[in-house]
């Protein structure tokens, strides 16, 4: 058994919503990606999602609910049980577990007199939280939500040595999101495709008043409505999609991100589902479906991300049609939406939220030819990795490349199909060209033949098509023209080391600053002995680069004269 562990105290209900287990769902993925055994301590609420949480893999130790005092406040009610009751159940949950690496808690109803408890059995507690109401007694305090830190005061609410984790750099996103932002449509303002999702309850059926809304302002386009599996209204909704001829009901979906990227536009809450709107650049016509959700909602508003209507309880089917009727007739007004709503979240939080705990081990692959002439370098790339805390794996063969995070595909003659590109995150190769110009094989040695001295290093992202992925980072190797090919490898192997480094350091946000290939592309075939060979009828003088660019070993220089072959090889001087 691992001997790291991770315990979410989370719950999901009718009326609480399933953003708080969605949220921990995201993290859980991401901690047992590294190694982690993951647990859930959940309380069986009406309405609740576990079957979701056990359905990802993970164990649900399940709480029952017991009375409340009759004077118990608003968020004891939603937990199910009181307080003190809630602490020693989960206090029994993690001793039985044996010792817990995190525990995170994300419950509007625990605070730090439950936190106090619970603390000394975990080696690190993460409170997740976006009211700002209550004290908390952590290590680690998370509000993913924009403008976080300026309108709540956490820390006069936590002990001074908690760390605070506040804004949407940190928003909880599945991998997902990050993977179709990457490769997303320029949206051209034309509403095509509508999105309906209110969250995982909606007791109020605010669904079914965006249908009728809908059918009033557009019913001929083409709808998607995603229902929670604690939504109550399911029979009522299929019967008002029935009456939308291009209408379909998605219930728990698992494709959430797709169907975001695919909308022109939604319509929903402002819960957890803003910022994974935001993640894809889905401008939104929303309600707040509970105080919460209102700064939330304001927040994204006054950032031009969405149109806020009000409180649901207060909005009509009336209201929202008239905001899709002016949206319809203004293309402007959602492209500029859905350009504010991108810029304020690029999908990487949870990676930040991981390194931030001090658990952000990555597993490493690097990937060389079995005779790579930089094989003598890598050992201290591997060690450079692992100093940093990561595990690092060293392969000759794309086929033997594992599950992991990231592969550093250095020196490899293969092209790694689809099939293995998708067993890691990131596949990551550095090249010696300023693509899309000199995709291919052996860019140095062209480029010194042909008199370049002033080489390009790109380090990008791995595709199906040849060199074609998007830019990480760029670096420039300057040569005075004298040096041969043993002398600027050193400096290439040099340069590619720290294009490796900068990566691990600067994750993931050198991930989200990335950028397409443009250009027309041009392509290095793979040099052969030919390409060595000298002409004798042609000066030193205007073969000396192409001297250079040989090696002396696997491809010297050679020449033919009086029907025999000679070869070649050249030695600098060294004074």
């Amino acid at each position: 058994m691992t001997s790291k562990q991770a315990v979410f105290r989370a719950d999901s209900s009718t009326a609480l919503g399933s953003g708080h287990i969605m949220r921990c769902l995201t993290l859980a993925d991401a901690l047992a990606g590294r190694g982690f055994a993951v647990s859930f301590v959940c309380r069986d609420l009406p309405g609740n999602i576990i079957a979701a949480v056990t359905g990802r893999g993970y164990e649900v130790h399940t709480l029952l609910p017991h009375p409340v005092a009759d004077d118990a406040d608003e968020y004891e009610r939603l937990l199910g049980a009181p307080r003190k009751t809630d602490a020693a159940a989960t206090a029994a949950v993690l001793e039985a577990v044996g010792p817990v690496d995190l525990l995170a808690v994300d419950h509007y109803a625990l605070d730090e007199r439950w936190e106090k408890i619970l603390k000394p059995l975990s080696g690190r507690l993460l409170a997740i939280d976006d009211l700002g109401n209550r004290r908390h007694d952590c290590d680690f305090l998370l509000d993913q939500n924009l403008a976080a830190g300026e309108t709540k005061d956490y820390r006069a609410l936590v002990p001074a040595s908690c760390t605070l984790l506040l804004g949407t750099d940190y928003t909880l996103l599945r991998p997902d999101f990050a993977a179709l932002r990457g490769g997303l449509r320029r949206r051209d303002g034309t509403v095509r495709r509508l999105l309906v999702f209110f969250g995982g309850g909606d007791e109020g059926n605010e669904t079914g008043k965006a249908l009728t809304a809908i059918a009033l302002a557009c019913p001929d386009v083409t709808v998607d409505v995603v229902l929670g599996a604690g939504n109550p209204h399911g029979e009522a909704i299929e019967k008002l999609c029935a009456g939308l001829p291009g209408a379909t009901v998605h219930r728990q979906t698992t494709a959430m991100a797709a169907l975001m990227a695919g909308a022109d536009l939604a319509i929903g809450g402002c819960g957890t589902a803003t910022w994974e709107r935001c993640a894809l650049g889905l401008p939104a016509i929303c309600t707040s479906l509970a105080p919460n959700q209102e700064p939330i909602a304001a927040a994204a508003a006054a950032a031009g991300a969405l149109i806020y209507l009000g409180k649901a309880a207060e909005v009509g089917a009336g209201d929202i049609a008239a905001a899709l009727g002016r949206l319809l007739a203004d293309p402007a007004a959602v492209r500029d939406m859905a350009a504010r709503a991108a810029e304020l979240v690029d999908g990487h939080g949870t990676e930040r939220v991981v390194r931030a705990l001090g658990l952000a081990k990555h597993k490493i692959t690097i990937v060389t030819d079995a005779k790579y002439w930089m094989n003598d370098r890598i050992p201290a790339l591997a060690a450079a990795f692992e100093a940093r805390g990561h595990t690092v794996g060293w392969v000759h063969r794309v086929k033997d490349i594992p599950a992991g995070d990231w592969v550093f595909l250095l020196g490899c003659g293969e092209i790694a199909p689809p099939a293995v590109l998708v067993r890691n995150r990131h596949n990551i190769v550095v090249h010696a060209s300023a693509l899309p110009k000199g995709r291919g094989w052996s860019p140095l040695n062209w480029q010194i033949a042909a008199g370049v001295n002033s080489i390009p290093v790109t380090m990008f992202e791995a595709a199906p098509e040849l060199d074609s992925g998007d830019i990480y980072a760029t670096e420039t190797l300057e040569f005075a023209g004298c040096e041969l090919l043993d002398e600027m490898k050193p400096a290439l192997a040099e340069a590619t080391i720290r294009l490796c480094l900068r990566f691990a350091d600067d994750y993931p946000g050198i991930v989200a600053r990335r950028t397409p290939q443009e250009g027309e592309p041009s392509f290095y075939r793979k040099r052969s002995p030919a390409d060595s060979k000298l002409d004798v009828t042609k000066p030193l003088a205007e073969q000396f680069d192409l001297l250079r660019a040989v090696d002396n070993e696997a491809y010297p220089a050679w020449f033919e004269h009086n029907g025999c072959r000679y070869t070649v090889k050249i030695y600098r001087d060294r004074e």
